[in-house]
């Protein structure tokens, strides 16, 4: 394999001064079949060859068995031989595609390959895979081909849109992060060299391409990228899962949160998304099935490779570190390890009046966040079934909350029963333990935490979906973390962070719900409304995006701003983040 560029960068140009492509691909002596991008082809127009030519546009659905068996046809019709020359122009998918015919038709024949998108020229078009999708997932289907040469014409570039630009830049993050090397913010040209040379010698070294850095960031982003179809560019889908991996294995203990760090503020550097939503069109629970298709799959578990202390092989992870991984980078909806999903913003009940559940499961909530002590139980529940017998949702569609009170401790399955009878729901997905304390013979005691969320667990499966706690302090969390709470919901807001709490609950992978999560004071925090000025939005919609933006979930009852809550959904870049995150110290000395 020989990489040949048209700016001369020691130890990986061969050739100072390169003709055009096109007289390249012209000069060769034998029959060509050109793949080339359809944007390439408006733009520079086409070479003239002794051969096929077929344009192919810059999406992954080209690149599946269909396709190929069209394109396979064409060639045995046209009479291509074994000394036929294979020439890709275009991006990665594009590159996938030709190479993976290049390594087929007739058991292999030659290929060349001119990237054409920052991606490809750093990832795609420097290595020996080449694959096809399937409708299980990303590259199912592959082969090894060496491509004879590589010629990277940085000229190209010049016609990407920034997106693509910055697409380009998860490859070369991710080798800055592993392999520490300083990037330039304004050089893109000596970025992009120094991930070349990274990548060739990896390729050298490792023809098959096992290494863990070449790895990293692809379980969680092929996943994505696939699921979520176009939404996602590849290289920001990688930089999410990133991202996500790098959440795994601060909580799995293999790396400190230094990794989360760099990611974070790399990202918004270089304008790649931190974080996903799901939207409408697709589930977490999708991507598990993609996840579990990857070829990171050992005997059904999931393999993952992280940006440090990384090993000759990739690391086994459980199903909820990768649940607490996605839950930390997608910014709408959350999933648990019996893979059922909940919308982070959930619709609080306390004190609402009739009609209100009703409005807000029309508005968009899903997630509701009930409570015997709230003593609307049965009113809400006529809400829901009205809700369902008007056909606005049906109650799969819901993720309804409710919470066992200080006074039902003694009989937990029956006062289960009493609030899923109440609310009309047949089941409910969350059931939390209200508070660490019981209310008996007319005194308060501190509760048997162990004993009562024992008696919860024994619920998981039949009157509800997952168990959890709520008030709950790590002195209580201690007792009962081997036991796996699915929830801790607490107060929550940026001028209450409750870091250390905050911090125990990513380290034993419980979720956190935030109730409360605005206050008055924040209102008037200068770094709020200084965000929320930036943004043309009100600081009530930066405080829930903030709380959003730490993986945390949120409950908030609001009548007059439904829809604005519900679109609180968008993601802080570290500088907004972190403001905020600083301005806590003073303001919780004086709470």
């Amino acid at each position: 394999m020989k990489i040949i560029i048209n700016r001369k960068v020691e130890n990986i140009c061969t050739i100072e001064t390169v003709p055009e492509w096109k007289h390249v691909i012209e000069q060769i002596e034998n029959r060509v079949v050109l793949f080339i991008d359809t944007n390439i082809k408006r733009l520079y127009g086409l070479p003239a060859v002794d051969g096929i030519v077929f344009e192919v546009e810059a999406k992954d659905e080209y690149k599946n068995l269909s396709y190929y068996s069209k394109f396979i046809h064409e060639m045995g019709k046209h009479r291509m031989d074994t000394h036929t020359v294979v020439v890709s122009v275009g991006g990665g998918s594009v590159s996938n595609l030709a190479g993976f015919i290049a390594g087929t038709y007739k058991r292999g024949i030659e290929f060349v390959s001119f990237p054409t998108t920052l991606l490809a020229m750093t990832d795609a078009c420097i290595s020996y895979k080449q694959a096809l999708n399937t409708e299980y997932g990303k590259n199912q289907i592959g082969c090894y081909k060496v491509p004879s040469n590589i010629y990277v014409y940085y000229d190209f570039l010049k016609t990407l849109d920034d997106r693509f630009i910055w697409d380009g830049y998860a490859e070369i993050i991710k080798h800055a992060v592993c392999e520490k090397f300083s990037l330039s913010d304004d050089d893109m040209f000596t970025n992009v060299m120094k991930t070349i040379q990274a990548k060739i010698e990896h390729v050298r070294s490792d023809p098959w391409e096992q290494h863990p850095i070449l790895m990293y960031g692809h379980q969680y982003g092929h996943a994505l990228e696939y699921a979520a179809k176009d939404e996602y560019y590849h290289g920001e889908a990688v930089n999410v899962g990133m991202i996500g991996a790098s959440h795994v294995g601060h909580v799995l203990g293999i790396h400190d949160d230094t990794l989360i760090k760099r990611h974070r503020q790399y990202s918004d550097t270089f304008h790649l998304p931190k974080m996903f939503r799901c939207g409408n069109i697709f589930t977490l629970s999708e991507m598990f099935e993609f996840m579990y298709n990857d070829k990171s799959v050992k005997n059904n578990h999931i393999h993952f490779s992280f940006g440090e202390n990384l090993t000759d092989d990739t690391i086994r992870v459980e199903t909820d570190a990768l649940c607490y991984g996605l839950n930390k980078t997608c910014i709408d909806r959350m999933i648990f390890p019996n893979k059922y999903e909940m919308h982070k913003i959930a619709y609080g009940t306390f004190g609402v009046n009739e009609d209100d559940v009703y409005n807000a499961i029309k508005c968009g909530y899903r997630t509701i966040d009930c409570a015997h002590f709230y003593g609307n139980e049965v009113m809400i529940g006529k809400e829901i079934k009205r809700c369902i017998d008007e056909g606005v949702c049906v109650r799969d569609d819901l993720f309804v909350i409710g919470k066992l009170w200080n006074d039902q401790h003694d009989d937990v399955k029956k006062a289960c029963q009493t609030s899923i009878d109440n609310l009309q729901v047949g089941y409910l997905d969350m059931y939390l333990v209200h508070w660490p304390v019981v209310y008996k013979d007319g005194n308060r005691y501190d509760a048997d935490v162990l004993t009562v969320f024992t008696k919860m667990k024994e619920l998981e499966g039949t009157l509800c979906r997952n168990v959890g706690v709520s008030n709950f302090k790590i002195e209580h969390l201690d007792k009962i973390k081997h036991l796996k709470p699915a929830m801790n919901q607490v107060e929550l807001h940026p001028h209450f962070q409750q870091k250390e709490l905050h911090e125990y609950c990513n380290k034993n992978m419980i979720n956190v719900m935030a109730y409360s999560p605005m206050c008055k004071s924040a209102l008037s925090d200068e770094y709020i409304v200084a965000i929320a000025k930036d943004r043309n939005c009100t600081p009530s919609s930066v405080m829930l995006s903030w709380v959003l933006n730490t993986g945390a979930s949120l409950a908030i009852k609001s009548v007059s701003h439904m829809k604005e809550n519900l679109n609180s959904n968008f993601i802080l870049s570290t500088r907004e983040f972190d403001s905020i995150k600083d301005k806590n110290i003073r303001v919780i000395q004086e709470r």
